[in-house]
């Protein structure tokens, strides 16, 4: 199942940032691409990591250690496809 993950750029550079680069994680996290998006009529630029639903399990589990803030885009969008 696919899971697409979307968060700011600041949350996923934390992410980025704290991930150690020699962990599948990170090159999970390197696949993400820039998507545009309108927020109340405000252009919002946001990261999308494409993944699969074991890779999601895993990087909310790294974010659960390094970086916190990445916690609620990722449970939220492993809930979605569940519930897609």
């Amino acid at each position: 199942m696919k899971v697409p993950i979307e968060m700011s750029v600041e949350v996923y550079d934390s992410l980025l940032d704290k991930c150690d680069q020699s962990c599948a994680e990170y090159y999970t996290l390197t696949k993400a691409n820039i998507v545009f998006t309108l927020k109340e009529d405000h252009p919002l630029k946001l990261m999308r990591i494409s993944c699969e639903s074991n890779e999601a399990t895993r990087l909310l589990a790294m974010a659960r250690r390094i970086c916190p803030a990445a916690v609620p885009y990722i449970e939220k969008a492993i809930a979605a496809a569940r519930d897609s």
